[in-house]
């Protein structure tokens, strides 16, 4: 399985890393959304506060593949849940 990691926070994304490699789960970080290339994964996580740009990425991977789409975010505010849905994620956290 290989997994696709936006996240900015180093210490986080490292963190995520270490845990899905430690199960055998291959993982390739990028620190923003300018440094994703689109390639092929498994499933794809973020944090969808990243930047104003994270509902276009959902957009540009679900134009490409239906693999799931996995977002996360501090935020509970109903929303960001609906905007999520909305522009392709398969689930938010």
């Amino acid at each position: 399985m290989k997994v696709c990691l936006i996240e900015d926070n180093n210490i986080l994304s490292k963190s995520i890393k270490k845990k899905f490699e430690k199960n055998n789960i291959e993982c390739t970080i990028y620190s923003s959304i300018q440094s994703f290339n689109y390639i092929e994964c498994d499933v794809y996580i973020f944090d969808i506060m990243l930047e104003e740009k994270s509902y276009e990425l959902i957009k540009e991977i679900r134009d490409k593949t239906d693999k799931p789409i996995l977002v996360y975010t501090s935020y509970s505010h109903i929303e960001y849940l609906k905007i999520t849905y909305e522009n392709g994620a398969d689930l938010f956290i």
